[in-house]
């Protein structure tokens, strides 16, 4: 069974026109610029709840055009100090502007409340790009890829570090105050097959990096595999943050939290709290770098977990459908590595898997949906083990219904175009035929459960 997925080719650029700190240079200036397009897009948003609204209720090209047309250049100096900066055309705004809005968009989202009717949504006190890695998000109207032939073609020759040169491409960015800067292409050896799956003659979306003394770039590819096999049913896995149900699979089965991993987590969670708090870049690097070598341990813990449920897929033939893990404003601690990971060994291996957006999947009721293909909400308490459904009189444990959920989900998104899905009224949250209708507006009904008898009370 062939599928697409999406793949990063990373590649060395080699600057021939250019030196690497006039590259350098213009990574700085674009920093900078999304830097003041975040901080002011953050004080305006403080100050003006209007503005705050525009920036929470809108997605996509739409919200960058609103940040960049309607706020910073109405609002602020945005343009002088694009030109200022040396930085030559305007897609270098609205890059800075899209960035720092879908931030503060996805912020919202994820830290808003519900109040009398309206959004009320918490705002970090830093800006954007303090919280942002040092890669450069660039658009092909500033980085253009040219290739003479029809066929990508690579050198025969290895380098120390087993890369290989493209030949017939080279890529061009504008740089500062105009001027083109010109880069031949390595790429690592292992890579040269998805070359192929490259449109030759299409411009380039990607990232830039500067890692130990390279230009690096990464640029997405949709690459077809074969799958190991075709799914037969599909394994829901619904992840949580209470220790006693830290992952719950559609099968019944769940996964508890040790103390050893308990301890690894708290460690992650409280230096990521110490990275946003300390304004001091020095401080913060040190955070940062401890940061990444507990979640790199982290991750390694995860291996007997990671068996258990690998194992589980690869005996009985599933489709792995795995929680997209939602922000909440605690955090999603442990449960980003350990999709991580799980998503890494199903491309290694060529499972089936898909992420599942997980908003609502606990709170349906996974039943109904399989009985009269509707469903009703069920509200969730304290009590997530005697939860029961009003309409079909199911009592089941809200973990394994949410799985059971994300099980439904998976299954439809894997077996069905992307064209069709229904969604939400923030354009997430893909259901699999059920009303996509948001929660605040639903009938909750609840109902427990006697410890001690089977009656509902």
């Amino acid at each position: 069974m062939q599928r697409t997925r999406t793949t990063g080719i990373r590649a060395t650029l080699i600057p021939t026109n250019c030196s690497k700190e006039d590259v350098l240079k213009w990574m700085n200036a674009q920093r900078k610029l999304t830097n003041y397009a975040s901080k002011h897009l953050l004080r305006l948003m403080k100050e003006s709840p209007s503005i705050a609204e525009i920036v929470f209720s809108n997605n996509s090209h739409y919200l960058a055009y609103e940040v960049h047309h309607n706020i910073l250049l109405k609002h602020t100096d945005f343009r002088n100090y694009r030109i200022e900066l040396g930085l030559r055309t305007s897609v270098n705004e609205r890059l800075a502007a899209a960035l720092a809005g879908r931030f503060y968009h996805g912020y919202g989202q994820r830290n808003g409340d519900m109040a009398e009717g309206k959004w009320e949504y918490k705002l970090p006190n830093l800006p954007a790009i303090t919280r942002q890695n040092k890669a450069i998000h660039v658009k092909d109207s500033v980085l253009r890829k040219f290739v003479d032939g029809d066929e990508i073609i690579t050198s025969t020759k290895q380098t120390k570090n087993e890369q290989v040169l493209i030949e017939n491409v080279r890529f061009e960015l504008q740089g500062l105050f105009g001027k083109i800067y010109e880069f031949k292409v390595l790429i690592p050896n292992n890579q040269v097959h998805l070359l192929k799956f490259l449109s030759n003659k299409s411009n380039v979306d990607c990232n830039i990096f500067f890692i130990n003394g390279n230009l690096t770039i990464v640029f997405k590819v949709e690459e077809e595999y074969e799958l190991a096999y075709e799914p037969v049913s599909t394994l829901g896995l619904d992840l949580n943050k209470r220790e006693n149900v830290f992952a719950a699979m559609s099968d019944g089965e769940i996964i508890q939290l040790t103390s050893d991993l308990r301890d690894n987590i708290l460690l992650v969670k409280s230096l990521d709290e110490k990275i946003h708090e300390v304004k001091e870049s020095k401080l913060r690097r040190n955070y940062r770098i401890q940061w990444k070598k507990a979640r790199k341990e982290l991750s390694k813990k995860f291996e007997p977990i990671m068996k258990r449920i690998i194992s589980k897929v690869e005996d009985n033939k599933y489709l792995l459908a795995i929680d997209g893990v939602t922000q909440a404003k605690n955090g999603s601690f442990g449960h980003a590595e350990l999709k991580e990971e799980l998503v890494r060994i199903c491309k290694k291996k060529n499972l089936p898997f898909i992420i599942v957006p997980s908003a609502h999947t606990s709170s349906d009721c996974s039943y109904c949906f399989e009985i009269s293909k509707e469903y009703n909400q069920v509200s969730r308490s304290k009590d997530f083990k005697h939860i029961s459904c009003n309409v079909c009189e199911k009592t089941y444990h809200a973990d394994i219904n949410a799985a059971r959920n994300i099980a439904h989900d998976g299954e439809y998104i894997f077996n069905n175009s992307t064209m069709d899905f229904p969604k939400d009224k923030f354009g997430r949250a893909l259901r699999s035929k059920r009303p996509p209708t948001s929660v605040a507006n639903r009938q909750k009904k609840l109902k427990f459960v006697d410890y001690n008898s089977n009656d509902l009370f």
